[in-house]
């Protein structure tokens, strides 16, 4: 291999490259993040570096997850080389990171 052809095997990868990093890897990362967020609901909890179980509820069913409405809620963006992670659901933001206060509930 002469040095014109490495050149030009370096351009080709470091074109390839740039196209992994810009448009394939943030939808991968996207759908594992969606896809991450879907199992702590199948589980009952969170799935961090260990499981936290989420406290038990008194109806039937499960556990924020009653009409599907939050999980649902859950998708993502990308932009190059960006995943965003969203849910535009009212309740979302207080069941992730809590709130202190009072409610009144229809």
């Amino acid at each position: 291999m002469n040095s014109a052809e490495f050149e030009s095997n370096l351009k080709a990868k470091q074109t390839a490259l740039k196209r992994y990093v810009y448009t394939t890897f943030p939808v991968r990362a996207g759908e594992m993040a969606v896809r991450f967020v879907n199992g702590n609901f199948r589980a009952q909890g969170w799935q961090g570096s260990g499981f936290q179980k989420w406290k038990g509820i008194t109806r039937k069913g499960t556990t924020l997850l009653k009409t599907g409405t939050l999980r649902r809620g859950t998708y993502f963006n990308t932009e190059p080389g960006i995943a965003t992670i969203k849910n535009h659901v009212k309740y979302a933001a207080v069941h992730n990171r809590g709130f202190e206060g009072s409610v009144s509930v229809k």
